[in-house]
């Protein structure tokens, strides 16, 4: 029923990116996030192990090698069977969903109970996935197929992002110039034309991971000179531009920071 509610804190969700050049310890940091922490692991390469930094954390994990086994942890993670009146039919009809594995993986995400749910990494998501799928889809395997990937990236992150659980992404960072200005800026690397322009806008933050002079991994929170960054807080409240790397502590910050506001 419509009526008028009284305004109340955030719940503490937290969606975003952290990115940065490969081998800076992206992996490391995403499971810096609140846990108990459910990783979605995607193919990166023959042989390549991207979890072995924090193999020893014994962090769960699904390892996601077809736009069926991504969409059928969604399922799992938000406690319903995907169909094709969930999106466009064309995207969503095109894989089948067995009921009884989604319930079995609901069991055993409830047994972990997970407060952050880690996408690592977001360009093997989009172009390893749902970009392969868009081929086999079409028929024209040796195709990029940008104008699928458009319409799918953004439907299949809304689904994640609408989850009741922190999302973090991990990305690789890409040089930009602005054809104007000649001005160079890194930002995540997203495969396709324009998807930082869909993406982008949907997240609570991005965070610029990079290792120190005296070789300490740090956040870049705002966006400085040559760096893309975005924190979604109050435009009124500072904060600090770099901080020691760590997303519980980020998420504390800005938790704090509206905090401020609904207190004032």
């Amino acid at each position: 029923m419509l009526k008028l509610q009284k305004p109340s804190l955030a719940n503490g969700k937290r969606d975003g990116i952290i990115y940065g050049e490969s081998g800076v310890g992206k992996t490391v940091i995403s499971v810096t996030a609140p846990g108990p922490i459910i990783r979605l692991e995607f193919p990166v390469g023959e042989g390549r192990q991207p979890d072995l930094p924090i193999s020893h954390l014994g962090i769960d994990k699904f390892v996601i090698e077809s736009y069926s086994d991504l969409m059928t942890v969604w399922g799992a993670l938000a406690g319903k069977v995907p169909n094709v009146d969930q999106g466009d039919p064309e995207i969503a009809g095109t894989v089948g969903f067995d009921k009884d594995v989604i319930t079995e993986l609901m069991k055993q995400i409830r047994a972990v109970n997970p407060v952050t749910i880690v996408i690592d990494s977001l360009g093997a998501a989009l172009e390893g996935i749902l970009l392969q799928h868009s081929r086999d889809f079409r028929g024209n395997k040796g195709v990029k197929n940008w104008g699928d990937l458009s319409e799918m990236a953004p439907w299949v992150l809304d689904r994640f992002l609408a989850l009741p659980y922190n999302i973090v992404m991990t990305c690789l960072r890409e040089r930009v110039v602005d054809e104007g200005t000649g001005r160079v800026m890194y930002q995540p690397a997203l495969p396709g034309r324009a998807q930082s322009k869909t993406v982008f806008p949907r997240l609570d933050y991005i965070l610029h991971l990079f290792v120190s002079k005296d070789k300490e991994r740090m956040l870049r929170l705002q966006t400085g000179d040559d760096h893309i960054c975005k924190l979604r807080i109050p435009p009124t409240i500072e904060l600090p531009d770099i901080i020691t790397a760590n997303l519980t502590d980020v998420f504390n910050l800005v938790t704090k920071a509206q905090e401020c506001i609904h207190n004032d």
